[in-house]
């Protein structure tokens, strides 16, 4: 069987000068930096564009990845580099969301006293990333961002074997593959039921080799 290698040469040369840097200051093979920076790339992008590989028929470009490395191989020191930037989108987006909520109560407050007060909308958080979080919360964060994010977990294995764990008879499974061609989700709580037409995420993470087998039953792998 003849070896496929990494399509390096579809890449711009300054791209891949920061790919080989990147691997050779964190010790790491440049197909891995490259299959990282793809993944969270196309969270990036999320759903602002769309490809059509065949007429009448569109996709975004979120990728899943799992990368399959034994423990100590730089898996994990990889990727928290190369979510550095987003972590620092992050905080500066959840600053403003606090500053601007801070401001939010302090008018309905005062709107309490003095109906002439007036009262901004209620901030949303602007999300580019999540991480062990369950649908529902997702779906909240999919109300709010419909461009979608990068859902990051250095291990893999938690977000699988977490699925349906806290429900009797749960439906994490079927989001998730709705998620994954990047469908419209129905969710049902107790107090209300919600529509939410627009998702998406990238999925990033590594897993061990000897974990697999232990992860991927039958149903799993075939899903």
């Amino acid at each position: 069987i003849a070896e496929i290698g990494f399509p390096f040469d579809i890449f711009p040369p300054k791209f891949l000068k920061a790919v080989a840097n990147i691997g050779e200051a964190l010790h790491v093979e440049q197909e891995a930096v490259v299959s990282f920076m793809l993944s969270i790339l196309s969270g990036a992008v999320g759903n602002s564009i769309r490809v059509s590989p065949k007429s009448g028929y569109t996709l975004a470009l979120f990728l899943w990845l799992i990368y399959i490395a034994e423990t100590g191989h730089g898996k994990s020191p990889l990727l928290s580099f190369l979510m550095q930037i987003l972590n620092c989108l992050q905080g500066e987006e959840s600053k403003k969301y606090s500053d601007s909520l801070e401001e939010y109560e302090r008018s309905l407050s005062a709107n309490r006293k003095d109906k002439n007060v007036e009262v901004p909308d209620k901030p949303k958080l602007t999300q580019y990333l999540a991480s062990d979080c369950t649908v529902e919360a997702l779906g909240d964060i999919f109300a709010d961002n419909p461009r979608g994010l990068v859902l990051c977990q250095d291990e893999i294995s938690g977000l699988i074997l977490g699925l349906d764990q806290y429900k009797a008879r749960g439906n994490d499974r079927e989001h998730y593959l709705q998620l994954f061609n990047t469908g419209s989700w129905m969710t049902n709580r107790k107090t209300a039921k919600r529509f939410i037409p627009a998702t998406g995420a990238a999925i990033v993470g590594g897993i061990q080799n000897g974990v697999m087998p232990k992860v991927f039953g039958a149903d799993t792998f075939e899903n």
